[in-house]
């Protein structure tokens, strides 16, 4: 019996099949305190974008610190994991990060 697994249309990598997607935007966010040390001011001042992409392994795996995009987050692979499942084929998980506009620069 073959193995099949699904592809998450819009997802695409260059080293396996999409099996899940995930993008995340976080804000680091500023607060300012009153006498009385309850929050009278928040100010968000930075955001970090995530992608996520679980596959099923078919080419190289890329590695931690290099150039990498998922879902349109262009950044540096922050994580890197590639999961043996059995002798069939293997999963790899990777995540990508990107704070504002900041350039990306690759671990050499």
């Amino acid at each position: 019996m073959a193995i099949s697994f699904g592809v998450v249309t819009g997802a695409t990598c260059t080293y396996g099949t999409v099996n899940a997607s995930e993008v995340a935007a976080t804000a680091a966010i500023a607060e300012a305190r009153g006498a009385l040390g309850t929050v009278t001011n928040q100010q968000a001042y930075s955001r970090t974008l995530t992608g996520k992409v679980t596959a099923v392994l078919t080419g190289t795996a890329p590695l931690a610190g290099a150039a990498l995009t998922i879902h349109g987050v262009a950044g540096n692979a922050s994580n890197v994991r590639q999961i043996e499942v059995n002798t069939a084929y293997a999963m790899i998980e990777a995540e990508t990060v990107r704070a504002d506009a900041a350039a990306v620069g690759v671990l050499s």
